[in-house]
């Protein structure tokens, strides 16, 4: 229950709500404890296999000396000076399952804490945007150990065992470490290569246009690409983020590329994708949310109180109704987002229609054993092009005064004569002669003029 900052397990005198909380944190647990107790004998048999080599043992001395520290693991090797080998071990599921008590999980759960006590207000605002504190924290240390940077922590250590005045636990800390950083290390430069070559996406745009663009072409937010489907990795923490952060160095540089930025501006722009790739995590959606809403209030600012008040239905009561619908569906409102997270109201809302005026289709029951929201990329001839030249279309939005049938409606006509003039430009010779800039341009301005024909269009209509 650490992972979920709950300390402790909660009874309730209503049977429902105390049955309902029981059975979704200890299924949560339940998920942790292979790997965890997994983690917990990989760390007594190397401490064994440690313990074995300094007192010069070799071959099969060293594997019955290894057998009989493991069968008294806790008195063999205090005893033998090692740290409480129970203790370190147990301290490695814990790390392993990102339920430890780092430094930074400290900050964070101080912070709430002191919110709390300031007043019932921000007490609240701080669970809505950081509802979980340990987890989050914990998976943020480990991307930073895995990284370069794990490296340098490293260095007090190494000098100390260069002197020859550290420890055994202190030389297994050193190359944990260092062997730590190699891997992270590589997995970004994987990540990096990946992105540059069309196999990998990074963190989610803050443009909408952008944003559903990428949904257009089937890309999800630090994805990989395997075959013709991409696949959301950032949820395997830390080897995800490590890709994805690899994904969004290389999507800073293409940007700077693109707009002649300084490499101060490239390093800026890749750290605010990293962190982005982390928020973009299911713990810390409430921060990745009030972000968005803090840089652009007034597009953001209704989509960020719907989506938080959609949120008192259950994630996986919203799964369900997404996996039972046929369609997406297009909410406006905090009542329309609150329907389409329950089963059997979602048909009642009008379907999501893409650029090209097509009904855009449901996940369908996979998404409930999915856990990395996989989509097929999109093979439509247009859809690539538009990729290929980096144009950004987004959907058609719906008014406030304009009904489910009505939205429908202008959005499949006005999406498929984008989609009957796009063919057409693509085509022409002059589109052809273009530099991919200015291809570029050219398709984007071809969805604002529809876009405003249609603006005006209605306003003739009475």
């Amino acid at each position: 229950l650490r992972k979920y900052d709950v300390p402790y397990e909660v009874n309730f005198d209503n049977v429902f709500v105390d049955t309902y909380t029981k059975t979704v944190f200890r299924f949560l647990s339940a998920q942790d404890r292979v790997f965890r107790w997994a983690a917990v004998g990989r760390s007594l048999a190397e401490q064994a296999e440690l313990l074995a080599r300094a007192e010069g043992l070799r071959g099969k001395d060293a594997a019955r000396r290894v057998e009989a520290l493991l069968a008294g693991p806790t008195d063999e090797m205090a005893i033998r000076g090692i740290e409480d080998a129970e203790r370190v071990a147990q301290e490695a599921g814990d790390i392993s399952t990102f339920t430890n008590q780092g430094k930074i999980a400290g900050v964070l759960t101080a912070t709430k804490q002191a919110a709390r006590r300031a007043h019932p207000a921000l007490g609240l605002a701080s669970e809505v945007v950081l509802p979980f504190a340990r987890t989050p924290a914990n998976i943020a240390t480990r991307v930073i150990e895995y990284s370069p940077i794990g490296a340098l922590t490293t260095a007090p250590d190494l000098i100390r065992l260069l002197r020859k005045t550290g420890t055994p636990a202190m030389q297994r800390k050193v190359a944990e470490r260092l062997a730590r950083a190699s891997i992270g290390s590589a997995a970004i430069y994987a990540g990096y290569v990946l992105a540059q070559r069309g196999q990998m996406t990074g963190a989610s745009p803050t443009s909408r246009p952008e944003r559903e663009q990428r949904e257009l072409e089937g890309r999800v937010p630090n994805g990989l690409k395997l075959g013709n489907h991409w696949y959301g990795v950032g949820s395997l923490s830390p080897l995800g983020n490590l890709l994805a952060l690899g994904a969004n160095l290389s999507e800073a540089a293409s940007a700077a590329r693109t707009e002649g930025a300084s490499p101060l501006t490239v390093g800026a722009s890749a750290a605010a994708r990293g962190v982005r790739s982390l928020t973009d995590q299911p713990f810390l959606t409430g921060i990745s949310q009030a972000a968005e809403f803090a840089q652009n209030p007034q597009q953001e600012g209704a989509r960020y109180i719907q989506r938080t008040a959609a949120s008192v239905v259950p994630a996986i009561v919203a799964q369900t109704a997404q996996a039972l619908d046929p369609a997406r569906r297009e909410a406006r409102g905090i009542r329309e987002a609150v329907q389409a997270r329950v089963p059997g109201a979602t048909e009642r809302l009008p379907a999501r229609i893409d650029q090209f005026g097509r009904r855009m289709e449901g996940s369908g029951a996979g998404r409930l054993v999915d856990p990395f929201l996989s989509r097929p990329a999109s093979e439509d001839a247009l859809v690539t092009e538009m990729q290929r030249v980096g144009a950004a279309v987004g959907r058609l939005a719906r008014r406030e005064d304009e009904d489910g049938a009505a939205y429908e409606s202008r959005a499949i006509a006005v999406g498929e004569r984008f989609r009957r003039e796009l063919q057409s430009l693509v085509q022409s010779g002059r589109y052809r002669r273009q530099s991919v800039e200015d291809q570029r341009e050219a398709i984007e301005a071809l969805s604002r003029r529809l876009r405003l024909a249609d603006t005006k269009r209605r306003q003739r209509t009475p």
